[in-house]
């Protein structure tokens, strides 16, 4: 018998509590006979509907190395410099569905699963998988592509394909970050890459595609041809909350950012000229500064994992010598090509040491060892009385020129690409 109950007596408080334990079961109707509220269950139609609502992307970033090593959280960035041919993966942490049963309305703020709003995460093995959300991996699923746009713009909109995924469940698990095959992209040609909805949304395809995580699914990609170079600047800021270099005219850079950096360098990548120039510009720029005057700094410190607590003399600091002499070419003084570990001493005889490279990039010294990876803080010092390296704040006056402690500076790095 299809008719399971009549309410009479208590009319519509009864149907509304009824429906509201059946409804995720059964197929209800409701009538209204001669002033009577019936509440009709089909039970021959019970059943569980659940609509895909969307697909969400936790953690979504690109990776320049897989799989993972015990450095690898200190490489990944918004952004990259990379030498032509360089790879970048694309990863994510979760692969989710998140489906409304009919008639209900799911936010998925939280990640709370339940009943009538349900989370499947799809990186989560298919044999661990509750009722549900087994998907098989031949699944058919177009919703994503990786695109490249022209230019580092935040609203870069003009997006080329450069892969759809191939259409399958089984093909975007394999970028799950728990999985061994990420999508790989051979870098060759620079701009901001993106993981993103295919199609696109419009008026027509509604969004249903949420690309999530601090990276935004999203990396601005600078190439280095092999055996070509290019320039980048940053800002550095003064020093006066540690005496000590607050005495020796310091200032300071290092790169920003938490868990991903802003930018970070490929290691077949390599810093070869430092110059400092008076003024301001964007970080990261390329094109800065222009008609810009350089100055001359005294010595240029790198630490890693600096500590603004700690005196700079408290620092093993490995001196070298990494510069050409006094002369002037066009603001360049310091080249990480030609240095040199132990100076010449006159006193005893000593004479000087082998001329050696400097391997580094602005973010890491690369030495292949367990604290290559320790980020780099820059030091830039302006002392006039530094015997031999005398800085000098005004390249066209005579003598060494003391740099007002108010003097905006920036640092520019010019990057080889390895060969």
């Amino acid at each position: 018998m299809n008719v399971l109950c009549l309410a009479r007596r208590f009319g519509r408080l009864v149907l509304d509590l009824l429906t509201r334990l059946l409804r995720p079961r059964c197929l209800l109707k409701a009538s209204a006979v001669g002033g009577v509220t019936a509440l009709v269950i089909f039970t021959a139609n019970c059943f569980s509907a659940k609509v895909v609502d969307q697909f969400e992307f936790e953690n979504a970033r690109f990776e320049p190395v897989w799989p993972p090593d015990n450095t690898s959280a200190k490489k990944h960035a918004k952004g990259y410099w990379l030498r032509s041919g360089d790879p970048i993966f694309a990863v994510w942490d979760t692969f989710e569905t998140h489906k409304t049963e009919e008639g209900e309305m799911c936010s998925f703020t939280d990640n709370s699963s339940t009943e009538e709003c349900r989370i499947c995460d799809l990186c989560i093995p298919q044999n661990s998988q509750p009722e549900g959300c087994r998907f098989g991996a031949a699944t058919p699923l177009s919703i994503l592509k990786i695109a490249r746009a022209d230019g580092f713009s935040d609203d870069s909109s003009n997006w080329t394909a450069i892969s759809n995924f191939g259409g399958t469940v089984g093909e975007i698990q394999n970028s799950c970050s728990s999985s061994n095959g990420p999508f790989r992209i051979d870098v060759e040609q620079e701009g901001t890459y993106g993981i993103r909805q295919d199609p696109e949304p419009s008026e027509t395809v509604p969004k249903k595609v949420n690309v999530l995580g601090e990276a935004k699914g999203e990396a601005k990609v600078h190439v280095v041809p092999a055996g070509q170079s290019r320039t980048v600047a940053y800002n550095l800021t003064r020093i006066s909350s540690v005496e000590d270099m607050a005495a020796h005219d310091f200032w300071i850079w290092s790169m920003s950012g938490g868990e991903f950096l802003n930018e970070n360098f490929s290691p077949n990548l390599r810093i070869t000229d430092v110059k400092i120039f008076v003024g301001t510009c964007i970080d990261g720029a390329t094109d800065c500064p222009t008609n810009a005057i350089a100055v001359k700094p005294s010595k240029i410190i790198f630490i890693k994992n600096f500590d603004p607590t700690i005196q700079v003399e408290g620092y093993d600091l490995g001196e070298m010598k990494c510069h050409s002499g006094p002369t002037n070419n066009n603001g360049s003084f310091i080249n990480l090509l030609q240095c040199i570990k132990n100076a010449a001493d006159t006193q005893t005889n000593t004479p000087p040491g082998p001329i050696v490279m400097k391997e580094l990039v602005p973010t890491y010294e690369h030495l292949y060892s367990a604290d290559s990876y320790e980020k780099l803080t820059w030091l830039v010092r302006f002392n006039t009385s530094d015997p031999g390296t005398e800085a000098d704040a005004d390249l066209s006056t005579p003598g060494y020129q003391a740099m007002d402690m108010n003097t905006k500076l920036i640092i520019q790095f010019t990057i080889e690409a390895k060969p």
